[in-house]
């Protein structure tokens, strides 16, 4: 740039030259910074107001060491420039905003260890229950089957489903669907709890943001249980056949069609 250049000698002016530099600097820590943000929030963003809210945050610094932590614990995280007596008296507020939220927690984790037998109502409780108590196969499929009817399931998820869950629900029903014989379940009740599952998803909140981004195995995953799903009526008819009845499950072949279609699958 010229401005760094002064006087007829050519001589360098230094400070112009870093402030430069420095200004380059910032601008590049902050595309940087924004185009990470809009990364990861456009798997957990539902709309684009949200969207941009995530991207507008990208420059906020997290606290770090426990230098920084005590110089806001020592004002209670109220801004300077309040009066001695309304500091105290906030000071105080905060104190027992700190005492009640350690309590609802303490409240909430009472019980908590044992396997939940109702399905929750809420997302933030499903969450805390998947990563409680589903850590194996066996304890998330029979998580999942608490939830017996459509309407339990979109009373969780009709506003929000994180992409990590989709995911994580569609390798449990994989899961469930390779199960063998030793598992003594039903195979009636297996196939209607994997479509009732695939059916609810497309009417989950971000649904169509979430399978956008499924990379090429979950998208394996499903195809193989679609098409587990198509096998296991062809066995049902063959098995009628055999006895001599007749079953019409022509219908169940066009619901289940029409469910995959809603899934960016070949």
């Amino acid at each position: 740039s010229s401005s760094i250049i002064g006087g007829e000698d050519g001589t360098i002016d230094l400070e112009s030259l870093s402030r430069e530099i420095s200004l380059d600097l910032a601008k590049e820590e902050r595309y940087r910074a924004e185009d990470s943000m809009k990364k990861r929030a456009i798997y957990n963003s539902k709309d684009y107001d949200e969207f941009r809210a995530f991207v507008s945050c990208s420059q906020l610094k997290p606290i770090r060491g426990k230098k920084e932590m005590s110089e806001l614990l020592m004002t209670g995280g109220i801004p300077t420039g309040i009066s001695s007596r309304n500091r105290r008296r906030k000071r105080k507020d905060v104190k027992n905003k700190r005492v009640s939220k350690d309590a609802v927690t303490l409240a909430d984790c009472k019980g908590g260890s044992s396997f939940p037998t109702e399905p929750v109502s809420t997302y933030m409780e499903f969450q805390r229950d998947w990563l409680r108590h589903c850590k194996k196969v066996a304890d998330q499929i029979k998580y999942l089957s608490l939830f017996e009817s459509s309407d339990s399931i979109l009373k969780v998820f009709s506003i929000e489903m994180d992409a990590t869950i989709l995911s994580d629900i569609l390798k449990c029903l994989h899961s469930f669907m390779l199960f063998d014989e030793k598992m003594e379940v039903n195979e009636k009740k297996r196939r209607n709890m994997i479509v009732l599952w695939l059916s609810c998803f497309p009417k989950c909140g971000r649904f169509h943001l979430n399978v956008a981004f499924l990379d090429d195995n979950e998208k394996a995953l499903l195809r193989s249980i679609f098409d587990w799903l198509h096998q296991q009526l062809d066995l049902s008819r063959r098995e009628m056949e055999k006895e001599g009845l007749t079953l019409n499950l022509n219908d169940e072949d066009e619901i289940l069609e029409m469910i995959r279609q809603q899934y960016p699958i070949s």
